[in-house]
């Protein structure tokens, strides 16, 4: 029996911030119809893919405590960004970003804090909220949105 894969690995110039990855004990992430996971998937790939091409290494991905999900976890430099990732396959209802209201955003510091509280590799460094909404017209970034 081999170790436990350690995760992704740090870029040689940046101190280790690794979320180990755990086997969810709650069952199935997702209760949504295929066709919106495999969107909000999609989703998740373009928005990871373009904080790659911004220099960021990619920390942690659909990171669960319970009912709180963390889309994105990623890093540059001290910089530690968690991102929520907002998808719509029309613009019918508005920019995705919208519905990152209040009650969600407190959600998002819980888990955060959750992941920080258990990951101390991350301990000290600088924390950002993201909020990343693609739709059709595109994808678009609100960094430290709140």
């Amino acid at each position: 029996m081999s170790p436990p894969h350690p995760g992704p690995r740090p870029s040689r110039h940046e101190p280790s911030c690794v979320w180990p990855e755990r086997p969810c004990a709650l069952g199935p992430q997702t209760s949504r119809p295929p066709s919106t996971t495999r969107l909000g998937r999609a989703a998740e790939d373009r928005a990871a893919e373009a904080y790659r091409r911004l220099g960021f290494a990619l920390v942690a991905r659909n990171v669960r405590f319970g009912p709180l999900e963390l889309d994105l976890i990623l890093r540059r430099g001290r910089l530690l960004v968690f991102c929520e990732v907002r998808s719509r396959s029309t613009g019918r209802y508005g920019d995705p970003a919208q519905s990152v209201d209040r009650r969600k955003q407190a959600r998002l510091r819980t888990a955060a804090a959750r992941f920080l509280a258990s990951t101390p590799s991350c301990a000290g460094l600088d924390v950002q909220f993201d909020v990343v909404s693609v739709s059709p017209s595109g994808l678009r970034r609100f960094e430290a949105a709140f």
